[in-house]
């Protein structure tokens, strides 16, 4: 048997039995060639609730782990004493992301050989090894279907070194890398022409206001508009300014594989998977923390002349180094870290890894209203601009069906959007359609995320529905679901809160093993599912979407359900057309704070 890793048929042998590791590996526009030839599928391990729930506990004790590892010898690298909170910052998305990875795809080869000893397969030729520049680059490689089969390649090359090597053709056929994400913080159009000018003019100015003295709050990425921002600006006499940090090419060095780089190899393993994570440190270290290490710095420094008294962030913790390196510079220098929510799932999810690194590493984290559901006296809670917004609705005759992203390949440890999660997601879909009686199905329009990854969803389920209506994904969907009759979430996160929060007739259909919810939220889905309005079942959501189409205000206006809602929306989705005074009013009080 033939063991296949990734779509990238220049790494099959068809002559034999293949052995498809993962669902990535079927894509749905050659169904007609796989589907004639000798195949089975690998059965996903993380079906299993409680081994899902042991391997994501396992790969957060060896992130933290190599945290101090990593910390330690890029101290020792670059001459620095920086503590781990400082490389927390730096690492520790990259590092959740990498080890999470990792771990799943070498679950997944440990499987395979379970199912057959005498496997057989193709390795990438070390040759053609990709090494991240930063984080934006990693997060693009990861997306597509060349940088897995590097992944499985090097941890079957440990343990089977003498399969054969094979170089990529040029181009690779089949390789769905061209659907990769592209990082804001290294696309040359941001760095360059009309725009790039305009923005070194601003954050020029920017550098000569807080030189002055101005700008004891230094602003990066909170997630909200133009306006509000220049009203934030303006309301706190212009202590909060906006920080641009870029940058530039210097960073995104190749690697030297020198003895730094290789040196990473050294690392000391506790079992078998840490050592096959070891080593391929030094083709998996992105550059920007060893190479590129001292311009990214340097940079940051150049941006804040003086350290400012709070740092504040929404989403550019994760996947923007330049806010990461300018952070752990403030921080460095006696700044306060401030972290405020910007997803729909913080408070309620029983496993969010973006919530817990953001949590630990701020000094102070805002979330929408679940601060004393919580307990942690680090939170407290601001209104969400986006859920702020009013807007006149104008509902039509739509039956507006919202989908999130799917994730073609496993990117980390996730059990809803990831691989066999992505495709169940896909096929619960279809059977709420399917399920829905007319004249209702003629009203279903189904909003798909605007970036496919590889799923070919609108067209699986246009095939399935040749009458399928689909929205239009560039109109933003706060006006979307105010122009809807009904709204159908499918999962629990930022649509589902934008709906409840401008009070449009909602439905919500999930699978409760999958999408889990922590002791402290579980109530408010117990009343969502006592009232009609939560589901377990895509065949129920639909027909009680049916039932209540005729006049869905009304129903969903009932004492109990209304009820339902409101207690929901004040616990995890604050809402107040005031925003701006409360989040000022914090800011105000947060530098009267002795530091």
């Amino acid at each position: 048997m033939f063991l296949a890793v990734t779509p990238i048929e220049a790494f099959w042998d068809e002559s034999d039995e293949l052995l498809f590791i993962g669902s990535w590996c079927t894509q749905y526009d050659r169904r007609e060639h796989w589907g004639r030839l000798r195949h089975r599928l690998l059965a996903d391990p993380w079906q299993s609730v409680q081994r899902y729930e042991e391997a994501l506990a396992y790969a957060h004790r060896v992130a933290d782990r190599f945290l101090d590892q990593l910390s330690s010898y890029l101290n020792g690298v670059h001459g620095t004493d920086h503590d781990r909170r400082y490389w927390r910052l730096l690492l520790d998305p990259w590092l959740d992301f990498h080890v999470q990875q990792m771990y799943d795809h070498y679950v997944l080869v440990n499987e395979a050989f379970l199912i057959d000893p005498n496997l057989r397969t193709i390795l990438l030729d070390p040759a053609d090894y990709e090494t991240p520049r930063d984080m934006g680059d990693f997060v693009r490689l990861m997306l597509g279907d060349r940088f897995h089969l590097q992944l499985f390649s090097h941890i079957l090359a440990q343990r089977h070194p003498y399969f054969p090597t094979k170089r990529l053709p040029a181009p690779v056929a089949n390789d769905s890398s061209e659907r990769r994400m592209e990082s804001a913080v290294t696309d040359p159009a941001l760095r360059h022409g009309f725009k790039g000018s305009l923005k070194r003019a601003v954050a020029w100015f920017l550098r000569a206001l807080r030189s002055v003295g101005a700008g004891e709050v230094f602003a990066v990425e909170l997630g909200v508009g133009r306006k509000s921002l220049a009203r934030l600006i303006v309301g706190s006499g212009f202590k909060l300014l906006p920080g641009f940090v870029e940058l530039d090419e210097s960073t995104r060095v190749p690697p030297a594989m020198d003895q730094r780089r290789l040196g990473l190899a050294g690392l000391v393993a506790q079992d078998d998977f840490e050592k096959v994570f070891i080593a391929g440190l030094p083709r998996h270290l992105p550059t920007i923390f060893l190479e590129g290490y001292a311009a990214a710095r340097a940079t940051a420094l150049a941006a804040i002349p003086r350290a400012p008294k709070i740092f504040f962030s929404s989403l550019g913790w994760h996947y923007l180094d330049a806010c990461k390196f300018a952070a752990a510079e403030c921080a460095r220098r006696g700044s306060k870290l401030w972290g405020i929510q910007h997803g729909g799932s913080y408070g309620m999810a029983a496993t969010s890894s973006a919530e817990l690194f953001e949590r630990d590493l701020c000094d102070r984290y805002f979330g929408w209203g679940w601060a004393e559901n919580d307990g942690d006296p680090r939170l407290r809670d601001l209104p969400a601009p986006q859920l702020s917004r009013r807007i006149p609705t104008t509902p039509g005759d739509d039956i507006l069906f919202v989908s999130t992203s799917l994730d073609l390949h496993n990117i980390r440890l996730v059990r809803d959007t990831n691989g066999a999660g992505a495709s169940d997601a896909i096929d619960r879909q279809a059977r709420f359609l399917r399920a829905l009686p007319e004249p209702a199905r003629r009203h279903a329009v189904v909003r798909l995320f605007w970036h496919d990854w590889g799923w070919r969803h609108r067209e699986r389920l246009r095939d399935l529905f040749p009458d399928a209506r689909f929205d239009d994904p560039t109109v933003p969907l706060y006006r979307r679901i105010r122009e809807a009759r009904l709204v159908i979430v499918d999962i629990p996160s930022t649509p589902m809160l934008e709906t409840l929060s401008a009070g449009i007739p909602c439905l919500m259909t999930w699978r409760p093993d999958t999408w889990t919810v922590r002791p402290s939220a579980q109530r408010f889905f117990d009343a969502f599912r006592k009232t009609g309005i939560l589901f377990d079942s895509p065949e129920e959501a639909a027909a009680q979407a049916a039932r209540v189409y005729p006049d869905p205000l009304g129903w969903w206006n009932e004492p109990a359900r209304r009820a339902a809602r409101l207690d929901f929306t004040r616990t995890f989705g604050l809402s107040d057309p005031n925003w701006i005074s409360a989040w000022l009013k914090e800011i105000q009080a947060g530098l009267r704070e002795p530091s």
